[in-house]
């Protein structure tokens, strides 16, 4: 059955006007990425509920931020309680939209789930903290979703915001909406104030993210995606000065094998950090720099993992399942001539597979160069895709100056048992975080990203005292 999505405002979920003035002629469907003969769903683009989204979080601000902390964590609390009940729907729902197995789905679901009561703790130690000064909420806020992990990104903002008394604005990805919907269900349950939470879904041409950027009652906007779709959506937030603007873009994560590195470790957790969803995850490794006198070695065991892997439909219970979109897939066809044409050796050649339903099924692709080529488009670029590049070194200073070439990598996973290397690294390298013998996307255990947007979320009123 195909389901049908609706908007979210004033305290129920609103269909689109087929009829009259204000009806809606354009309509938006999905089909499933493992099988493109199923339509998961359809929804009516309705452009005349952005002013009704509008005003409902502005009355919803008006009521929400007069509640105490302790009224806001004990709804947010029976949210999570009704995400615990309904886990399992949750995950289903995400793996018929992103294609990717039911077990990795439900994984990051659980994560979610295990991290939050911490995160309500330290809330109210970070509030409980400030000394001559008031948190108060900061105005309506807007996220804007991805189809990477976006149970835990949304469910970041919404612990963050409305723990803050900010109302919300969430615009999904149309490639994981039905999820999104699925998540508002369980905060209506919870019964929070009307307008505290709103849901707005937008075609693929962005519109209507585009006109509730341009609106000034916007005062906060997230955004988690890659620089193709968010630089765009930056300069137009970025015209309003007095907003808050949390705009994480996808970047090159990189691991560095030192001498001596555990092989058997190193080899799987690659595995997993490259191609888990179908590479498609903004904590994934997308560049390895490996010492000399290991790369012939691992990469060989690499490469011979990799043709191991399970590609097919979720219901398979495979490895990987396909990527999101036609657009993912031709991106990455894009990607491995590029780099034939830039003079990287091509270890394993990613293709579009054949399966028995029509979908975006592709193989793993591994690439090789002796160095560091700065200008290379695609050592560069952001592709969101199961591909590994490896990059020789033969000292520790040229594998950290070569990470340091790259745009900022968020993550780099170092894999030495050596203490002054380890130091070393921490000393030289720039990046957000530094992981030791552990996985770049394991990172998503230790950002908290909720408790970091906080900050974001408040505007402080200092207390001046004779």
């Amino acid at each position: 059955m195909i389901q049908t999505l609706h908007n979210y405002f004033d305290g129920q979920f609103q269909k689109a006007p087929l009829q009259g003035r204000e009806s809606s002629h354009q309509k938006h469907t999905l089909l499933s990425p493992a099988d493109q003969s199923v339509t998961l769903w359809e929804n009516q683009i309705c452009f005349t509920h952005i002013e009704s989204i509008l005003n409902s979080a502005q009355h919803g601000l008006e009521k929400w931020q007069k509640s105490s902390y302790s009224d806001r964590k004990l709804l947010l609390e029976n949210y999570l309680n009704l995400i615990e009940n309904k886990k399992r729907e949750l995950a289903q729902t995400l793996t018929l939209e992103n294609g990717q197995p039911y077990t990795d789905n439900l994984a990051e679901i659980e994560l979610v789930l295990k991290l939050s009561p911490a995160i309500l703790k330290q809330f109210d130690e970070q509030i409980s903290s400030k000394k001559n000064c008031i948190s108060r909420p900061r105005g309506p806020a807007l996220f804007i979703g991805s189809f990477i992990r976006p149970v835990y990104y949304t469910h970041s903002f919404i612990l963050a915001n409305l723990f803050s008394g900010n109302s919300v604005i969430i615009k999904p990805s149309e490639k994981v909406a039905l999820t999104t919907q699925k998540l508002l269900e369980c905060l209506h349950q919870a019964n929070f104030p009307t307008g505290a939470i709103n849901l707005i879904h937008d075609a693929k041409d962005g519109e209507i993210t585009r006109r509730l950027l341009k609106d000034k009652r916007i005062k906060i906007v997230f955004f988690y995606g890659t620089n193709e779709v968010g630089q765009p959506l930056y300069d137009i937030a970025s015209t309003h000065l007095e907003r808050s603007l949390s705009f994480s873009l996808a970047r090159k994560n990189v691991c560095i094998l030192e001498k001596g590195f555990d092989k058997n470790k190193a080899l799987l957790d690659l595995k997993n950090s490259a191609y888990s969803f179908a590479g498609q995850d903004c904590l994934k490794t997308s560049i390895t720099f490996v010492h000399t006198s290991e790369k012939d070695a691992f990469i060989d065991l690499f490469h011979e993992e990799s043709k191991k892997l399970t590609i097919n439909h979720p219901e398979q219970k495979p490895f990987m399942g396909p990527l999101i979109n036609q657009q993912a897939l031709d991106s990455y066809i894009l990607h491995i001539g590029m780099a034939k044409r830039e003079g990287l050796e091509e270890i394993m050649r990613g293709k579009h597979l054949e399966r028995s339903q029509k979908g975006f099924y592709v193989t793993p692709s591994i690439h090789y160069c002796e160095k560091f080529i700065e200008k290379s488009h695609f050592l560069q670029s952001d592709l969101l895709a199961p591909n590994l590049t490896f990059i020789s070194y033969t000292n520790l200073d040229e594998a950290i100056s070569m990470a340091n070439s790259l745009e900022f990598p968020s993550v780099v996973s170092l894999y030495s048992t050596d203490i002054s290397t380890i130091a070393h690294c921490q000393e030289t390298l720039e990046t957000n975080l530094i992981l030791v013998n552990r996985p770049t996307n394991s990172a998503i255990n230790h950002l908290n990203l909720a408790t970091q947007m906080l900050e974001r979320c408040l505007r402080n009123v200092d207390l001046v005292k004779d």
